[in-house]
């Protein structure tokens, strides 16, 4: 878009007068304006706050399996049943079931503390200590969908370039080639020639790492390799090495699909919008079949 806008201008002596052109330019300058607009908030990453998320909900875990550690051994002591009844606050508990789950818990063990407090105090829980209990619950609790709010905005954001990108290429293949093609290739080729050249697509926007991002597993975050990638529906390349991490190379500006399957998983199907001069990052996070298929019973 850029460099037809150019065109228009260093030629407005030529085509100032032109008034098919001048119209679409002026249309097509529009959807470059709200296209530049949106563009720079796609430098917005989703890493951030995955990893502010992980760490939240670390911290709870500690401060959990801390807690709860007291009381039943305070509960096996004296012999204080609902104490001695708590379980599933290992950290091999804690970390192998979703998010959500981690939260009630947390808030449970809240209770049982608020409900017990005399006993909680003996049992070495001070107001300190429930203190940051209250305190990791609701920093979980605030920061537990951001990713999910992020990817929700990110993908309207993306519905919006994709939008202006569809107008500028109906404009630009049905209107303006047509036109420019019809009165300017035989009366002034250099011209026309000029116009082709500002909406080529150079070799050189072909991105040498488009697309990068980390694979993980959705329920317990830990980092998933050897994942089958299909870039608009070719053969699937594997993808993604012991820490998840992985990039896409060479691929040319505009709208592409992307396949991301690995077995256990449920495959994930992505349409992206590549640009010439804007990296994407995309981290992908997969759901077991299992879990998949128990919420759709």
């Amino acid at each position: 878009m850029k460099d037809l806008v150019e065109f228009g201008e260093q030629n407005q002596t030529k085509l100032g007068e032109d008034t098919t052109f001048t119209q679409v330019m002026t249309t097509i300058k529009g959807i470059k304006t709200e296209f530049d607009n949106l563009i720079p908030m796609l430098g917005i990453k989703s890493k951030s706050e995955t990893e502010e998320k992980q760490m939240s909900r670390k911290n709870l875990e500690k401060i959990c399996f801390n807690l709860s550690g007291l009381l039943v051994s305070y509960g096996n002591l004296k012999s204080v049943e609902i104490f001695r009844n708590i379980t599933g606050y290992t950290m091999t508990n804690l970390q192998r079931v979703p998010s959500e789950q981690v939260l009630l818990n947390a808030q449970k063990l809240q209770g049982i503390c608020a409900d017990n407090a005399g006993e909680a105090t003996l049992a070495g829980i001070d107001e300190e200590a429930g203190t940051a209990l209250s305190a990791a619950i609701a920093d979980f609790d605030q920061k537990i969908n951001d990713p999910q709010e992020f990817r929700i905005q990110h993908r309207e954001l993306r519905k919006g370039i994709d939008q202006k990108l569809e107008q500028y290429n109906d404009l630009l293949n049905n209107v303006l080639k047509l036109y420019v093609r019809s009165k300017y290739a035989e009366s002034d080729a250099a011209l026309y020639q000029d116009f082709l050249s500002s909406i080529e697509i150079s070799g050189s926007m072909v991105r040498t790492r488009a697309i990068q991002g980390i694979f993980t597993d959705a329920v317990n975050g830990k980092p998933i390799r050897r994942v089958r990638v299909s870039i608009d529906g070719q053969k699937p390349q594997v993808k993604g090495g012991e820490k998840g991490g992985y990039f896409i190379t060479n691929l040319s500006p505009g709208m592409h699909e992307i396949a991301f399957s690995r077995s256990a998983y449920v495959t994930v199907v992505k349409k992206l919008v590549i640009l010439p001069d804007q990296p994407i990052v995309l981290d992908v996070a997969f759901t077991p079949v299992q879990i998949e298929e128990a919420s759709m019973s």
